[in-house]
């Protein structure tokens, strides 16, 4: 008999909601009857406290960085808060129940730090928020992650390592000519791909101005996301630019620009940087979002797959020194081979139907 199976995740668009949706790809490939659905869980508790809480992150992030880094994974604010998130919870908790009591799952699958079902961890580092007895099973993205979360508190048991869940078109290996010519790029001149996530965070215009500074032959490839405004004010640019440039909003074929770029530069995010690991792009680091992207910043190149840019301005030259060296880009290459996980969504649809039995 098919499964039900309830994904939550938080933020439509967001990497949390890209990592259920490969995971419900890949339950699909298991059982082609499956019956699912999926929820921003904030949004749906409590839309206009999500509508809110989203902006004030964002206000945060863009104002005064330093108190998300002194919020995130930090013991005494998470203490100090309990008594908010414990009455938030009970105040979210009834509209969750009549949920759970229609739809009926035989698994919750939850992509954010929510006490419930399985929990799928989308950044390299676990923060203190998923440690909680109620998770009957958690897939994490490395061993070092695993043994955090026991050191936390996490039965070994629970703590599976499947890799942060990508798309499973990730792991197709396209003939990079052949794209070129459907995505309308010139075929032998080298790509470079500017990735901000889904919300088009990053100081995009003046990157693709700085870039104007390099001599070597290019081809710029920039997703601006989901805000059209960022957009059109790339497109404002078009006219000073040096180098051919493509500029996108939110596209669902970022695995086919992926697959002809030669180098990324992109914010940290842990799906965006699982997908690229998994089609061997090296990676430059820019702008990383204090607490989760630092530390998925860390990884990255404590794993010699990436390099960071402290400023915009070094950018331009970091460019032109690993563009000039196919050695270095060829052990970053092959740096990404053990971190890649190509079929992490498979791996974790397997434990969780094997949960429901």
């Amino acid at each position: 008999m098919s499964k039900r199976i309830l994904f939550f995740y938080l933020t439509e668009g967001s990497g949390h909601h890209g990592a259920a949706l490969a995971v419900k790809q890949g339950m699909q490939a298991l059982d082609p009857g499956l019956v699912s659905a999926e929820y921003d869980s904030f949004k749906y508790a409590s839309p206009l406290l999500a509508k809110i809480v989203l902006k004030t992150y964002l206000g945060v992030l863009k104002t005064t960085p330093g108190l998300w880094e002194w919020m995130y994974d930090n013991p005494d604010f998470k203490k100090r808060t309990s008594g908010i998130r414990d009455r938030l919870n009970r105040k979210s908790a009834a509209r969750l129940e009549s949920l759970l009591n229609e739809f009926r799952p035989d698994a919750i699958v939850c992509t954010q730090a929510f006490s419930c079902g399985v929990g799928v961890i989308t950044d390299y580092v676990a923060h203190r928020y998923w440690a909680h007895g109620q998770i009957s099973l958690y897939c994490v993205p490395t061993e070092a992650t695993r043994k955090a979360l026991i050191a936390g508190g996490v039965s070994p048991e629970k703590v599976l390592v499947t890799g942060i869940p990508v798309d499973p078109i990730y792991k197709e290996e396209p003939n990079r000519a052949a794209l070129c010519a459907k995505l309308g790029l010139r075929r032998d001149t080298t790509k470079l791909l500017i990735m901000g996530g889904s919300q088009g965070l990053g100081p995009f215009r003046t990157i693709l101005k700085r870039l104007n500074k390099i001599r070597r032959p290019l081809e710029v490839m920039i997703l601006a996301g989901m805000h059209e405004r960022v957009r059109e004010r790339l497109e404002e640019l078009r006219p000073r630019l040096v180098h051919p440039t493509h500029i996108y909003g939110f596209v669902k074929n970022v695995h086919e620009l992926m697959s002809v770029a030669d180098l990324a530069v992109t914010k940290p995010g842990g799906m965006t940087t699982s997908e690229a690991l998994v089609k061997r792009l090296p990676m430059i680091i820019i702008n990383p979002i204090p607490g989760q992207e630092m530390r998925n910043t860390e990884f990255l190149l404590k794993a010699r797959v990436a390099v960071q840019a402290e400023t915009i301005y070094d950018l331009p030259p970091l460019i032109e020194q690993l563009l000039a060296r196919p050695d270095k880009l060829a052990a970053m290459r092959a740096g990404c081979e053990p971190l890649r996980h190509p079929d992490s969504a498979r791996d974790i649809a397997q434990a969780v139907l094997r949960l429901t039995q």
